[in-house]
C-alpha cells in the first residue's frame, strides 16, 4: 500500500509578511522599469504563428528582473512566467510558486 506524502507545513505569519513585503518591493521596481519604457518604441514579437499573442522587450526585461530578484531572495521557490518558452518539465513542484505576468 502506497504511503501518502506528508502534508506541507503552513507558513507562519512572519514568513507570509516577509514574502508580501518583498513582492510589493519587487513589483514597485518592475513598475519603475515599465515606466522607463513609457512613450518609447517597443520591440514586439509574437509567441504564436497567428500573431495574436504579442510580447515586448519590456515584458521580457521585467520578467527576467523579477525572476532574478525572486531567485536571489527565495532560492527554493518556483517561478512560472508568462513569457517563458519552456514548461516545468519533470521537475518536482516546490512548496512556493511565483506566477509572473510582467505587464499585467
Amino acid at each position: 500500500m502506497a504511503r501518502e506524502p506528508a502534508p506541507t507545513p503552513q507558513p507562519d505569519e512572519a514568513t507570509l509578511a516577509a514574502i508580501e513585503r518583498d513582492a510589493a518591493r519587487m513589483a514597485s521596481r518592475a513598475g519603475q522599469t515599465l515606466m522607463g519604457h513609457f512613450g518609447s518604441s517597443l520591440d514586439v514579437s509574437y509567441k504564436d504563428e497567428g500573431k495574436t499573442d504579442p510580447v515586448t522587450n519590456a515584458d521580457r526585461e521585467v520578467q527576467e528582473d523579477l525572476a532574478r530578484a525572486i531567485s536571489e531572495a527565495y532560492p527554493g521557490h518556483g517561478i512560472v512566467g508568462e513569457e517563458d518558452d519552456e514548461g516545468a518539465g519533470d521537475r518536482p513542484a516546490p512548496d512556493y510558486v511565483w506566477v509572473l505576468d510582467p505587464l499585467d
